[in-house]
């Protein structure tokens, strides 16, 4: 198992909370050569006061955590590439922000003013027993190499990201459980911020 699968499975060991865990990752696929200028990751909750905690990574300022409230940009997620994907029931979207004719988010904007050229969106599912109404997360990473991520460098994002529990597809019998170890450190992390009684503080850090 690679160095970094080792480093999230240990994280689920001791506990980590999930900003810590996000950032962790991004900041070990830099030495992979991975260009990854900005990440971010929204988790729904069932908090009575807070809809979704937003954590968006750069490599110029670290991790920021936003708790966002119920009354607080209501449709956002609506006119947001994940609320697209959502409503086309896709899980797996690619844009090249500088491709002619692409359909334009706001937050597209955005990214390309942090130097960002391209936006690889992903809608997770995972099992909350506690609370099933949650179905999942979205995660977004962008690069700032002018024509956005590889095909390699997706593969070995997508490798990292959690993956459904009845996955069987592995040619590996050792791969699948070891897949699998990393995988519930995710989900279980996951599950213990959107069931979280108290709101997270917000949380700005510098690599």
């Amino acid at each position: 198992m690679a160095s970094l699968e080792s480093w999230i499975t240990d994280q689920g060991l001791t506990g980590s909370d999930l900003s810590a865990l996000f950032s962790g990752v991004m900041e070990r696929l830099l030495p992979e050569g991975l260009p990854v200028a900005r990440a971010f990751l929204a988790l729904p909750t069932v908090n009575p006061t807070i809809r979704v905690v937003s954590h968006i990574w750069t490599r110029s300022r670290g991790m920021l955590v936003d708790a966002v409230p119920h009354d607080r940009h209501l449709n956002a997620f609506e006119a947001s590439p994940l609320g697209y994907m959502l409503r086309k029931r896709l899980t797996k979207c690619h844009w090249h922000l500088d491709e002619p004719g692409i359909q334009r988010f706001a937050v597209f904007d955005e990214v390309e003013r942090e130097g960002g050229t391209d936006y690889l969106a992903r809608l997770v599912g995972f099992d909350n027993q506690n609370a099933p109404a949650l179905r999942g997360v979205g995660i977004v990473f962008s690069s700032d190499r002018p024509g956005g991520f590889l095909a390699g460098e997706i593969e070995r994002i997508d490798a990292l990201l959690p993956h459904p529990r009845s996955s069987a597809t592995t040619p590996s019998i050792n791969f699948t459980r070891t897949r699998s170890r990393w995988s519930s450190t995710w989900r279980s992390t996951m599950a213990r911020c959107s069931t979280a009684t108290s709101a997270p503080r917000a949380v700005s850090t510098s690599p």
